[in-house]
Protein backbone atom coordinates (compact mmCIF):
# COMPACT_ATOMS: atom_id res chain seq x y z
CA UNK A 1 0.00 0.00 0.00
CA UNK A 2 1.17 3.59 -0.96
CA UNK A 3 1.90 5.95 1.76
CA UNK A 4 -0.93 8.54 2.38
CA UNK A 5 -0.48 12.20 0.30
CA UNK A 6 -0.56 15.10 2.76
CA UNK A 7 -2.29 16.95 0.35
CA UNK A 8 -5.48 19.03 1.62
CA UNK A 9 -7.31 18.41 -1.56
CA UNK A 10 -6.54 14.09 -1.87
CA UNK A 11 -7.67 14.08 1.78
CA UNK A 12 -10.62 15.90 1.60
CA UNK A 13 -12.02 14.49 -1.92
CA UNK A 14 -14.52 12.07 -0.43
CA UNK A 15 -18.08 13.64 0.68
CA UNK A 16 -18.57 11.64 4.02
CA UNK A 17 -21.70 12.39 7.01
CA UNK A 18 -21.20 12.94 10.07
CA UNK A 19 -20.55 10.65 12.84
CA UNK A 20 -23.30 10.30 15.44
CA UNK A 21 -22.60 11.20 19.02
CA UNK A 22 -22.87 7.36 19.36
CA UNK A 23 -20.52 6.35 17.07
CA UNK A 24 -18.34 9.10 17.95
CA UNK A 25 -18.59 7.17 22.14
CA UNK A 26 -18.33 3.98 20.38
CA UNK A 27 -14.31 4.55 19.22
CA UNK A 28 -13.47 5.51 22.39
CA UNK A 29 -15.31 2.72 24.30
CA UNK A 30 -13.96 -0.09 21.98
CA UNK A 31 -10.81 1.24 22.05
CA UNK A 32 -10.71 0.95 25.93
CA UNK A 33 -12.02 -2.35 25.56
CA UNK A 34 -8.93 -3.59 23.34
CA UNK A 35 -6.37 -2.22 25.36
CA UNK A 36 -7.62 -4.01 28.33
CA UNK A 37 -8.08 -7.31 26.35
CA UNK A 38 -4.58 -6.80 24.92
CA UNK A 39 -2.51 -6.43 28.19
CA UNK A 40 -4.46 -8.92 30.10
CA UNK A 41 -2.77 -11.72 27.61
CA UNK A 42 0.79 -10.12 27.44
CA UNK A 43 4.08 -11.30 29.16
CA UNK A 44 5.98 -8.90 30.69
CA UNK A 45 8.93 -11.24 30.75
CA UNK A 46 9.66 -11.47 27.20
CA UNK A 47 12.80 -9.72 25.89
CA UNK A 48 10.85 -9.30 22.30
CA UNK A 49 8.00 -6.68 23.59
CA UNK A 50 7.16 -5.95 19.82
CA UNK A 51 6.70 -9.51 19.04
CA UNK A 52 4.29 -9.96 22.36
CA UNK A 53 2.25 -7.06 21.61
CA UNK A 54 1.72 -7.63 17.67
CA UNK A 55 0.47 -11.35 19.08
CA UNK A 56 -1.59 -10.23 21.69
CA UNK A 57 -3.32 -7.76 19.11
CA UNK A 58 -4.00 -10.87 16.52
CA UNK A 59 -5.46 -12.42 18.90
CA UNK A 60 -7.93 -9.92 19.46
CA UNK A 61 -7.97 -9.16 16.11
CA UNK A 62 -9.39 -12.87 15.26
CA UNK A 63 -11.41 -12.46 17.80
CA UNK A 64 -12.98 -9.51 16.77
CA UNK A 65 -13.65 -10.43 13.28
CA UNK A 66 -11.82 -7.49 12.07
CA UNK A 67 -9.75 -7.04 8.71
CA UNK A 68 -6.52 -7.03 7.96
CA UNK A 69 -3.53 -8.22 10.19
CA UNK A 70 -1.21 -6.24 13.14
CA UNK A 71 1.18 -5.26 10.49
CA UNK A 72 -1.54 -3.68 8.34
CA UNK A 73 -2.44 -1.38 11.29
CA UNK A 74 0.92 -0.86 12.61
CA UNK A 75 2.15 0.27 8.57
CA UNK A 76 -0.85 2.53 8.92
CA UNK A 77 0.46 4.08 11.68
CA UNK A 78 3.07 5.51 9.84
CA UNK A 79 1.07 6.77 6.55
CA UNK A 80 -0.04 10.00 8.33
CA UNK A 81 1.76 11.68 10.76
CA UNK A 82 1.10 14.46 13.49
CA UNK A 83 2.11 17.06 10.26
CA UNK A 84 0.07 15.22 8.24
CA UNK A 85 -2.77 15.84 10.92
CA UNK A 86 -1.98 19.33 10.77
CA UNK A 87 -2.08 19.79 6.99
CA UNK A 88 -5.21 18.26 6.73
CA UNK A 89 -7.28 20.28 9.87
CA UNK A 90 -6.00 23.50 8.87
CA UNK A 91 -6.81 25.50 10.52
CA UNK A 92 -9.19 23.61 12.60
CA UNK A 93 -6.13 21.98 14.23
CA UNK A 94 -6.69 24.33 16.73
CA UNK A 95 -9.20 22.62 18.28
CA UNK A 96 -6.95 19.63 19.33
CA UNK A 97 -4.26 22.30 20.02
CA UNK A 98 -6.39 23.87 22.52
CA UNK A 99 -7.06 20.38 24.89
CA UNK A 100 -2.59 19.87 24.44
CA UNK A 101 -2.01 23.32 25.79
CA UNK A 102 -4.65 22.74 28.43
CA UNK A 103 -2.46 19.29 29.24
CA UNK A 104 0.48 20.53 28.80
CA UNK A 105 -0.48 23.28 31.29
CA UNK A 106 -2.26 21.36 33.90
CA UNK A 107 0.15 18.12 34.04
CA UNK A 108 -1.66 16.79 37.10
CA UNK A 109 -5.17 17.36 35.73
CA UNK A 110 -7.89 15.62 36.90
CA UNK A 111 -9.72 13.42 34.61
CA UNK A 112 -13.25 15.33 35.86
CA UNK A 113 -11.64 18.72 34.59
CA UNK A 114 -10.01 17.22 31.21
CA UNK A 115 -13.78 15.81 30.70
CA UNK A 116 -15.22 19.50 31.28
CA UNK A 117 -12.70 21.13 29.34
CA UNK A 118 -13.39 18.45 25.72
CA UNK A 119 -16.91 19.26 26.30
CA UNK A 120 -16.19 23.04 26.21
CA UNK A 121 -14.04 22.49 22.48
CA UNK A 122 -16.50 19.85 21.05
CA UNK A 123 -19.66 22.26 21.88
CA UNK A 124 -17.24 25.14 19.97
CA UNK A 125 -15.91 22.60 17.63
CA UNK A 126 -19.51 21.18 16.61
CA UNK A 127 -20.75 24.93 16.03
CA UNK A 128 -17.99 26.31 13.89
CA UNK A 129 -16.28 23.68 11.69
CA UNK A 130 -18.27 22.77 8.66
CA UNK A 131 -16.46 20.02 6.80
CA UNK A 132 -17.71 16.64 8.27
CA UNK A 133 -14.97 14.74 7.49
CA UNK A 134 -12.68 17.52 9.42
CA UNK A 135 -15.06 17.90 12.24
CA UNK A 136 -15.30 13.75 12.92
CA UNK A 137 -11.30 13.69 13.13
CA UNK A 138 -11.68 16.63 16.00
CA UNK A 139 -14.07 14.84 17.49
CA UNK A 140 -12.59 11.53 17.29
CA UNK A 141 -10.01 12.80 18.35
CA UNK A 142 -11.17 14.45 21.76
CA UNK A 143 -13.30 11.49 22.21
CA UNK A 144 -10.38 8.72 22.27
CA UNK A 145 -8.37 11.69 24.10
CA UNK A 146 -10.31 11.45 26.86
CA UNK A 147 -11.18 7.52 27.17
CA UNK A 148 -7.56 7.20 27.05
CA UNK A 149 -6.93 9.28 29.98
CA UNK A 150 -9.29 7.63 31.64
CA UNK A 151 -7.84 4.30 31.02
CA UNK A 152 -3.74 5.39 31.48
CA UNK A 153 -4.26 7.48 34.61
CA UNK A 154 -3.84 6.35 38.05
CA UNK A 155 -7.12 6.22 40.68
CA UNK A 156 -6.37 9.00 42.64
CA UNK A 157 -6.41 11.07 39.42
CA UNK A 158 -9.95 10.12 38.43
CA UNK A 159 -8.55 7.20 35.83
CA UNK A 160 -9.14 3.80 36.00
CA UNK A 161 -6.00 2.65 37.39
CA UNK A 162 -6.09 -0.02 35.00
CA UNK A 163 -3.29 1.38 32.66
CA UNK A 164 -1.08 3.10 35.41
CA UNK A 165 -0.71 -0.47 36.48
CA UNK A 166 0.36 -1.50 33.29
CA UNK A 167 2.88 1.09 32.94
CA UNK A 168 4.49 0.94 36.48
CA UNK A 169 4.47 -3.36 35.33
CA UNK A 170 6.63 -1.87 32.38
CA UNK A 171 8.73 0.05 33.91
CA UNK A 172 9.71 -2.94 36.53
CA UNK A 173 10.66 -4.83 33.77
CA UNK A 174 12.69 -2.12 31.71
CA UNK A 175 15.62 -0.61 30.94
CA UNK A 176 16.85 2.73 32.49
CA UNK A 177 15.49 4.21 28.86
CA UNK A 178 12.48 2.52 28.75
CA UNK A 179 11.63 4.11 32.47
CA UNK A 180 11.26 7.23 31.06
CA UNK A 181 7.93 6.26 29.38
CA UNK A 182 5.04 8.21 30.68
CA UNK A 183 0.91 7.85 30.28
CA UNK A 184 0.78 11.86 28.79
CA UNK A 185 2.82 10.83 26.03
CA UNK A 186 1.14 7.16 25.64
CA UNK A 187 -2.24 9.05 25.81
CA UNK A 188 -1.73 11.81 23.16
CA UNK A 189 -0.38 9.09 20.74
CA UNK A 190 -3.83 7.24 21.26
CA UNK A 191 -5.51 9.99 19.99
CA UNK A 192 -3.33 11.34 17.08
CA UNK A 193 -3.31 7.03 15.99
CA UNK A 194 -7.36 7.28 16.02
CA UNK A 195 -6.94 10.88 13.74
CA UNK A 196 -4.04 9.06 11.67
CA UNK A 197 -6.60 6.57 11.08
CA UNK A 198 -9.23 8.43 9.80
CA UNK A 199 -7.23 10.32 7.39
CA UNK A 200 -5.82 7.76 5.82
CA UNK A 201 -7.76 6.86 2.29
CA UNK A 202 -7.05 3.17 2.84
CA UNK A 203 -9.85 3.34 5.70
CA UNK A 204 -11.98 6.17 4.05
CA UNK A 205 -12.36 3.91 0.93
CA UNK A 206 -14.32 1.23 2.71
CA UNK A 207 -17.11 3.54 4.84
CA UNK A 208 -17.59 5.79 1.42
CA UNK A 209 -17.67 2.54 -1.08
CA UNK A 210 -19.79 0.80 1.38
CA UNK A 211 -17.68 -2.60 1.67
CA UNK A 212 -16.96 -2.33 4.93
CA UNK A 213 -19.66 -2.80 7.43
CA UNK A 214 -19.95 0.33 10.18
CA UNK A 215 -19.12 -1.74 13.00
CA UNK A 216 -15.70 -3.59 11.14
CA UNK A 217 -14.70 0.12 10.08
CA UNK A 218 -15.32 1.83 13.88
CA UNK A 219 -13.77 -1.92 15.43
CA UNK A 220 -10.58 -0.92 12.94
CA UNK A 221 -10.28 2.39 13.60
CA UNK A 222 -10.25 1.89 17.49
CA UNK A 223 -7.82 -1.23 17.20
CA UNK A 224 -5.47 0.89 15.35
CA UNK A 225 -5.63 4.11 18.31
CA UNK A 226 -4.80 0.97 20.58
CA UNK A 227 -2.42 -0.52 18.85
CA UNK A 228 -0.73 3.93 18.43
CA UNK A 229 -0.97 3.55 22.39
CA UNK A 230 0.22 0.46 23.59
CA UNK A 231 3.26 0.73 21.42
CA UNK A 232 3.97 4.34 22.94
CA UNK A 233 3.54 2.52 25.95
CA UNK A 234 6.08 -0.54 25.88
CA UNK A 235 8.71 1.86 24.74
CA UNK A 236 11.13 0.21 22.07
Amino acid sequence: MSMLSCSKDSLTSEKVDEFTDYEINKLGVLHNAYLSKVFKQFNYEKDDRFEELSISFENLINSEGLNHNFKYYFQQLGNCNVECVKTFLGKEHTYIEQLDIYVLSNSEYLQKDLLAQVEVIKSEAKAKIKDSKKLNVVLSYLEVYQYSSYFWLPVSRGGSGEGYEIIEKLRASSSEIEKRCNYRNVIRDDAFAVSSGLISSAFWAGIVGGPIAPAVFFGQIAVGAAIGSAWTAICP
